[in-house]
């Protein structure tokens, strides 16, 4: 597995190099797109947050690589590249198209030859902020990233002194899932990979951890065996305690209420503890209200109905 603080810390100086240089240093050609040999393309380790290893990223790039052994790598699909100065030479250094790169990698590794690679360089002046940000974007008009591969890119830009405004704005997310995010990134490594691996979904994941902590994986994992039991390979909602304990008190609720009229009705009811038969009075007329409220409601509905079938 991908090591998690590779992916927070990553840092990279970007150093400007020259477009046109580089270009004619790699022999790339100029038609409508560069076009790029493969050797002189470079991975920056740690930029690209996705997962390799989920089923997910695996299935997509075998996906691509079929497609490029039948098509070709598509000229309306081309890479981007920053040009960057490194050892003194100028080099791309790959931005977005990690996955059709990876496919590129695959197809020829299975013998297909597919010669250079349609790329676009980043404009002049961009930063690593607006790589960053850029990935997110362009990933997300393709296939967005998952909620854990957001987390990794939301904490990075964090550490990179973004403000929480600006970060919410440019993603196009609400605060309250900023904060979601980061508490899914910030979970133990166990809770992680069962996301990653696509055990349990991340909103689930970030709702187990919100109720119960440091137990989060104990819980997670005592949902996925009972999943597992009957045949199914991810932990559904139902199976999570809190959820399950909710619908059982749903189920519950008219025999407790019920009963609770019954105590209310019982001539001891007066001698049960102050305090306590005031919360059961309050509780009680609660109770007789949404029930009131749910016959009024379902004789409003009975009436429009016989009114629509007049009409």
């Amino acid at each position: 597995m991908n090591d998690q603080k590779s992916f927070e810390e990553f840092e990279l100086v970007l150093v400007p190099g020259s477009r046109k240089a580089a270009a004619k240093s790699a022999g790339a050609g100029s038609r409508d797109l560069w076009q790029i040999p493969r050797d002189k393309i470079r991975i920056i380790p740690n930029f690209n947050p996705r997962m390799k290893q989920s089923p997910r990223y695996i299935k997509r790039v075998r996906v691509l690589a079929d497609s490029m052994k039948s098509e070709g790598f598509y000229q309306s699909e081309p890479i981007e590249v920053y040009v960057a100065r490194m050892d003194g030479e100028d080099v791309y250094m790959l931005t977005d198209g990690h996955r059709r790169l990876d496919a590129y990698d695959l197809a020829t590794s299975e013998g297909e030859a597919l010669g250079p690679i349609p790329a676009v360089p980043c404009a002049e002046g961009t930063t690593l902020e607006d790589l960053t940000f850029g990935f997110v974007q362009h990933n997300n008009n393709r296939e967005e990233l998952t909620p854990y591969e957001l987390g990794i890119t939301v904490k990075r830009l964090v550490s990179y002194n973004v403000d929480k405004e600006a970060i919410c704005k440019r993603l196009d997310i609400s605060p309250s899932y900023h904060d979601a995010l980061l508490l899914l990134v910030g979970a133990e490594r166990r809770v992680r990979e069962m996301v990653i691996n696509e055990e349990v979904v991340a909103a689930d994941a970030i709702e187990v951890l919100r109720k119960h902590g440091a137990k989060a994986f104990e819980v997670l994992q005592a949902a996925l065996a009972k999943a597992q039991a009957v045949g199914k390979a991810r932990v559904s909602r139902s199976l999570l305690p809190h959820v399950a304990f909710k619908r059982s008190v749903e189920k519950a609720a008219p025999n407790m209420f019920a009963t609770l009229r019954e105590v209310r009705s019982d001539p001891a009811f007066a001698s049960i503890e102050p305090t306590l038969r005031e919360k059961l009075v309050a509780m009680l007329a609660d109770l007789d209200k949404l029930e009131a409220d749910a016959n009024t409601n379902a004789a409003e509905a009975t009436n429009e109905a016989q009114q629509a079938l007049v009409a």
